[in-house]
């Protein structure tokens, strides 16, 4: 499992290059680069919810373990 989310991680940023590179390319097809912005969109949301999520648990963690000592 940790094998697929290392290879996964790693290719993230090649991902969403990717996907600007077909936005931004004003030669493709309006509808390519409208699925590449909603691709995007829906993608990135969901990251910055867990993101923001983990960083929320990392300080209540962090709180509650100053606490017990």
């Amino acid at each position: 499992m940790t094998e697929a989310c290392d290879a996964i991680s790693a290719r993230l940023t090649r991902a969403i290059d990717t996907l600007c590179e077909v936005l931004e390319d004003t030669e493709n097809a309006a509808t390519v680069r409208v699925s590449a912005a909603d691709s995007l969109l829906r993608h990135g949301l969901r990251y910055v919810e867990v993101a923001n999520i983990l960083a929320r648990l990392d300080a209540i963690e962090k709180a509650q373990n100053d606490n017990n000592y």
